[in-house]
């Protein structure tokens, strides 16, 4: 006998529709640029303090200029987790996914907690750190290393490790094409999935 509890459990999770990969990427990159705008709006109130110190640039840069610096990494990294978890646990979506028409909802189609959508931003923070890690690895092959002045071989290396480096960042991503609840590894790792709204 299947108990009242066990009955709306398994309608909630028969019920789910499935978000698409292309609807869940274009979300991601949704977000990216609200993130974006949030990461140039923390710049620009890093640097207003310095931009008024050297008479808008004419003048030399004060000593305590890197001060003004240092703050733009950190408050990043917390405004980008409170973005994602803030709106996971009172939206149950982000500005993305609200674009889209998806959410994020635990496996059993609940909303999720707190901790729920921390471990999923913890979890999605760890490909994106290597997708960006191989931008940064291909820019710094063509601008710091002059690539294109460069040998073959050197061309070659430079191609292969950016492949190498996106290719784990991404492979947390596609993983959801091959699930057959779209989860990527995020979604594993938190118990959660995305669907549509």
């Amino acid at each position: 006998m299947i108990s009242a509890a066990g009955a709306r459990h398994s309608l909630a999770q028969s019920s789910l529709h499935y978000a698409s990969f292309e609807s869940r990427v274009i979300a991601y990159l949704l977000d990216l640029v609200v993130l974006l705008g949030i990461f140039l709006l923390l710049v620009a109130i890093c640097l207003l303090p310095l931009v008024l110190a050297t008479d808008s640039g004419e003048e030399d840069l004060p000593d305590w200029a890197i001060w003004t610096v240092i703050p733009i990494v950190p408050a990043f990294i917390l405004s980008t987790m409170f973005y994602f978890v803030g709106f996971w646990v009172g939206a149950g979506q982000t500005i993305g996914q609200m674009i889209t028409a998806i959410r994020v909802v635990r496996r059993d189609g609940y909303p999720v907690g707190f901790s729920r959508a921390f471990l999923r931003y913890l979890a999605l923070s760890i490909p994106t750190i290597f997708v960006l890690l191989a931008v940064f690895t291909l820019w710094a092959s063509v601008v710091l290393f002059d690539l294109f002045d460069s040998s073959a071989g050197q061309l070659l290396v430079s191609i292969v490790v950016f492949a190498l480096v996106a290719a784990v960042g991404l492979a947390g991503f596609l993983m959801s094409l091959f699930d057959r609840e779209r989860r990527t590894l995020h979604d594993l790792l938190a118990g959660t999935v995305v669907v549509a709204s």
